[in-house]
């Protein structure tokens, strides 16, 4: 057991039990592998792939780093970038996934600043070609210090906006100039509501003026967000925008409301509408109760790419797909709960199994949870009906169940497979490399990557893996220089020898 396992052993108890929150960990050092003790520590959750959220400030967990560089504190999400900052040592942001270990070497930081000296809104979006993104805190003022790596930086100066992809170098100083004639204004039917901005920052409010909407240019997807009124309802439309293209007019399709009635208690009763369509606008809508008939009003569009889903607690969720009748009366009926035991050889599990519920035909509506110490995992809320369940463990091959789901209370047994292991050494100039960090990915499955750190030999392991062929990459960072290797095809049962090699720049999709 190498030093970084020995501290997840020991700080996180290898045991995020049920209800408890994930962790992160590792070791902070400065440029010349020295331990960094006091270095102030933020996690930031990741963004959703298909769209953002908002700024980081509000989810941000803390803690400091101790005086043998180590820090351990609980977060918020199982993904996200930790930043790292010291008065003498810099700074630096990596990519950490909850309760695995991380080295963090910091350096100094870089600066930007508005080359006219003016003061302006800076927003933040720390991103990689892999599609990670991470959104940081906003700040204002002629300047702001970064740690170094890839970002997305919106900047708001005067009224207008201008969208930067840099990557920034430690110590580095960069000039961004304003953009050379104001921003454009886009007209819409609706009132709009001025969150205009590339995905990922979907939070900014930008000005508005009844109708019409300043526009950042650039060429990503961008959205627009405007409410459109009929009689007694409002229905809160999202268009995907080109910033960069020739509209300048927004054409909002024409949206009907569904009656629907509940019968019941109406207390916390939720109902949204979505429009799944790629091609149109996607309606967003929690439109509110009419006090006289007790209905809710909601907005149709596109029936056929389109649902309706109803939430009251201690119920199952509704799911109607569209097109609703004119008036509907729904009955709600009791949730289904799932209890779910996860074994493995002999009957033992040592470490924690992520089990997944899936059920798509209710609206795509998916949960996952974290075994606890009996391999047990608890869900409530859910709709009787077909589900998809999935167990995954780094020991044991991922298994998956179809099962019916009935109302009231079920119990399932799922008894885990072992799995293939893939074993390496890592190696610099000849010699084993301890504390590297090592990722292997399946390009069938982006959301099995997997992180290791080699031991005091320079070795890794791998197990619980399925037949076929993986990338590999492996990294470590050494003082300001980082050294790092790819292998684009490996299969288990090999053994792997990793050459790092130093990268300028690193290699693309390893931050």
């Amino acid at each position: 057991m190498n030093r970084l396992t020995r501290i997840a052993a020991a700080a996180c108890l290898a045991w995020p039990v049920h209800g408890q929150a994930p962790c992160t960990l590792g070791v902070a050092r400065d440029a010349t592998g020295h331990p960094v003790e006091g270095a102030a520590l933020r996690f930031y959750p990741a963004q959703s792939p298909a769209r953002g959220s908002d700024s980081g400030a509000a989810h941000a967990s803390t803690g400091r780093s101790r005086r043998d560089g180590r820090f351990r504190f609980d977060v918020t999400a199982d993904r996200g970038c930790l930043v790292a900052e010291h008065r003498d040592a810099g700074s630096a942001i990596v990519w950490v996934e909850a309760d695995v270990p991380r080295v963090v070497t910091l350096a100094p930081p870089a600066t930007l600043r508005t080359s006219n000296g003016s003061s302006a809104d800076w927003f933040v979006l720390y991103a990689d070609d892999e599609g990670r993104r991470c959104r940081l805190p906003d700040a204002n003022g002629p300047s702001i210090q970064l740690p170094f790596g890839q970002y997305q930086v919106l900047v708001r100066l005067d009224g207008s906006f201008a969208l930067h992809d840099l990557e920034l170098k430690p110590g580095s100083t960069r000039a961004l100039s304003p953009p050379r004639s104001p921003s454009p204004r886009l007209e819409t039917r609706g009132r709009a509501l001025g969150r205009v901005a590339p995905l990922g920052f979907d939070d900014v409010e930008l000005p508005i003026d009844g109708h019409s909407v300043a526009v950042p240019e650039t060429d990503r997807i961008a959205e627009v967000v405007e409410d459109v009124r009929q009689g007694p309802c409002t229905a809160r439309l999202v268009h995907w925008y080109d910033g960069r293209s020739e509209l300048r007019r927004l054409s909002s399709p024409e949206v009907s409301f569904s009656k629907i009635a509940l019968r019941g208690q109406l207390d916390d009763v939720e109902i949204e509408s979505i429009d799944a369509s790629g091609d149109a606008p996607e309606i967003r809508s929690r439109s509110g109760i009419d006090a006289d008939s007790f209905a809710w009003f909601v907005p149709v569009q596109k029936p056929h790419q389109a649902f309706v889903r109803i939430r009251r607690p201690g119920t199952a969720p509704i799911v109607l797909r569209q097109p609703p009748p004119p008036e509907l009366v729904v009955q709600f009926e009791p949730e289904a709960r799932l209890s779910i035991r996860v074994l493995g050889a002999d009957g033992v599990l040592e470490s924690p199994a992520e089990v997944v519920v899936d059920q798509a035909p209710f609206g795509n509506l998916t949960t996952n949870r974290h075994t606890n110490q009996r391999g047990e995992a608890e869900f409530d809320g859910l709709s009787p009906g077909t589900t998809q369940l999935r167990v995954k463990h780094g020991s044991f091959r991922t298994a998956e169940r179809r099962i019916e789901l009935e109302p009231g209370h079920q119990r399932i047994l799922i008894e885990l497979e072992p799995g293939l292991t893939l074993e390496g050494t890592v190696a610099r100039e000849g010699r084993p490399v301890p504390n590297a960090i090592v990722e292997l990915r399946d390009p069938t499955d982006p959301e099995s990557t997997r992180l290791v750190t080699s031991d005091a030999r320079g070795v890794f392991r791998f197990r619980g893996l399925s037949d076929g062929s993986f990338t590999l990459f492996a990294w470590l960072d050494v003082g300001a220089d980082t050294w790092s290797a790819r292998i684009s095809e490996v299969s288990p049962s090999e053994s792997v020898r990793v050459v790092l090699e130093l990268e300028d720049p690193p290699l693309p999709g390893r931050r």
